[in-house]
């Protein structure tokens, strides 16, 4: 099951029309200026790792034959029944 890779200007769509339908989960990824991830509707189990200050995954992006591709990686040894983290950067 893959997410949508959308542009910016429908990203911005999409949150406008989540907001005002009362929708308040979604999964957004930037991937760059103009590249975004929608995991929203549509998506795998990495859409629900939480964000903390201090994760113990790190999300890394890498070019392979011209295209973005993302991964999730553990940054240190990640305890049975741990929960995954990374930061979300937000501002």
């Amino acid at each position: 099951m893959f997410a949508a890779v959308i542009d910016d200007k429908t990203c911005e769509e999409r949150l406008w029309k989540m907001k005002h339908s009362g929708e308040t989960n979604f999964y957004l990824c930037e991937i760059n200026r103009d590249t975004v991830i929608d995991a929203t509707y549509k998506g795998n189990k990495s859409r629900y790792i939480n964000h903390s200050c201090c994760p113990n995954t790190e999300m890394q992006k890498w070019m392979i034959d011209g295209e973005t591709r993302i991964g999730i990686f553990a940054t240190r040894d990640i305890k049975r029944g741990e929960h995954l983290t990374y930061d979300y950067k937000y501002g």
